[in-house]
């Protein structure tokens, strides 16, 4: 995903912010008309419904509360539908700076204090299994390249296109996706390697969902496992709320047949954050995986 990242704000970020596009199908619509633009809202809108993580933050509502699944299903579409319609895409932004303080901060507190139990990263890689040392994690190269193929979906993520068309300019556009992807490295490494300590520090875990929260009960006292656990939380939420908002916008923006006026717009964009939150959460109650 980095490396495609790269070509993205390399090749495509600085384009597409002189555009003066809002979204995806906004493209479409100038190049093909708009029949092509409502086919293709259709693809955004599916690709963006949050199913998966409003599913991974009610595994972690139910996890820390004992609430039922259907129950914290429903907690986490409300929450994030609210928040995210009083001030839509404003509030999308200001939470992230939160959210990125505080998931970077959980990990930073959980990987020191795991690797000192697992005796340092030496002694961490020395305990792994050896199919987590190869290069390939034992899977073979296919499963490899399968994932690099899969990571060049980042070129037409309809999250990164939403950034580029609202940054100031197309320099801001390409240095804000570079910086991204520095962060994304740095945040990869701190949860692989915490991920690695837990296969180490707990080898019977039965569920592998609960790994992070089980080695934070393990290595932290309690005040700081709550901290990493609010963490976590953001961690989730970052993408839940972009993507719920993205959802939204494609109904009151892309499904439109005609231009409408901002108002219009608004409200018909928050009644697309309501289907979009029942819609999450009716498919997130029929899975009982993340994958």
């Amino acid at each position: 995903c980095d490396r495609a990242a790269t070509v993205f704000a390399l090749c495509r970020a600085p384009r597409l912010r002189r555009t003066g596009a809002i979204t995806i199908p906004d493209l479409l619509a100038t190049a093909y008309g708009r029949r092509a633009a409502r086919t293709a809202a259709a693809a955004v809108y599916a690709a963006t419904l949050p199913v998966a993580y409003l599913w991974m933050l009610a595994v972690l509502i139910e996890q820390v509360t004992g609430w039922p699944a259907t129950g914290a299903v429903a907690v986490s579409a409300a929450f994030s539908a609210l928040y995210v319609g009083l001030s839509g895409f404003r509030a999308v932004a200001r939470t992230d700076i939160l959210q990125l303080v505080l998931m970077y901060g959980g990990f930073l507190i959980l990987l020191p204090a795991a690797l000192a139990h697992a005796g340092g990263l030496s002694g961490l890689w020395a305990a792994l299994p050896a199919g987590h040392r190869s290069w390939d994690g034992g899977l073979g190269w296919q499963t490899v390249l399968v994932w690099y193929l899969i990571a060049m979906q980042t070129v037409v993520e309809p999250s990164f296109y939403q950034r580029v068309f609202a940054a100031r300019s197309p320099r801001v556009a390409r240095a804000g996706v570079l910086v991204s992807v520095v962060l994304w490295i740095a945040f990869d490494f701190l949860s692989i390697f915490t991920g690695l300590a837990a296969r180490v520090l707990l080898p019977d875990l039965a569920d592998p969902m609960s790994a992070y929260p089980s080695l934070a009960a393990l290595v932290l006292s309690p005040w700081a496992a709550a901290l990493f656990t609010v963490g976590l939380f953001a961690t989730v939420m970052s993408t839940l709320d972009s993507n719920l908002f993205i959802a939204a916008t494609t109904v009151g923006h892309d499904f439109a047949r005609n231009p409408l006026d901002p108002e219009t717009e608004r409200r018909r964009t928050r009644w697309g954050l309501v289907l979009s939150a029942a819609l999450a959460a009716s498919g997130a109650m029929l899975f009982d995986s993340v994958v």
